[in-house]
């Protein structure tokens, strides 16, 4: 559907960091559809014909390795495509992301990297540097729940009450 609307880039929060606090086997079981994912989307004629880069955003040192490897053997192999972009947000949080970034920007201060930080150079330490135009939140939810704290500043919100598996073009 994102690319019959032309929409270039497409990011979806898949597994948030504090997922990891649900029942393991239900953990488990979300973890191997991510691998399965994976896997297959390295094989996709679409992703490969369409030019799709595939990005895994998160602290992905928390996923288990059979989503690891994967996911960063589908990052490599879409790396170069620039047409459109898929995020999958996994083992994300805005805060944690903040958090990151910070971290890294404190490193470099202290490496003499930066003399200056503002929202141009800090967006460069950010999971995603890019913000979304919209954002579309299912389940009748009105609330951020930790999604691209950052980059959804001026972003248009609007909630639906279908749930994500009845969410239709």
């Amino acid at each position: 559907w994102a690319r019959d609307l032309d929409i270039k880039e497409l990011s979806m929060y898949c597994f948030s960091v504090q997922n990891f606090n649900r029942d393991p086997k239900e953990v488990k079981f979300l973890m191997s559809i991510f691998e399965k994912a994976a896997k297959d989307l390295i094989k996709d004629k679409e992703i490969h014909n369409n030019k799709v880069k595939v990005r895994f955003i998160g602290r992905l040192d928390m996923l288990p390795e059979s989503v690891q490897i994967p996911a960063k053997e589908l990052m490599e192999a879409t790396k170069n495509y620039n047409d459109y972009i898929v995020n999958f947000c996994v083992a994300y949080g805005g805060r944690e992301e903040i958090n990151d970034a910070v971290k890294k920007v404190v490193k470099d201060v202290k490496d003499g990297k930066i003399e200056e930080i503002d929202d141009e150079t800090f967006k460069n330490y950010l999971y995603i540097n890019s913000d979304p135009d919209i954002v579309i939140r299912t389940s009748g939810e009105h609330r951020l729940s930790n999604f691209l704290t950052w980059h959804t500043t001026y972003s248009e919100w609007f909630f639906l009450e279908k749930p994500w598996p009845d969410f239709s073009k």
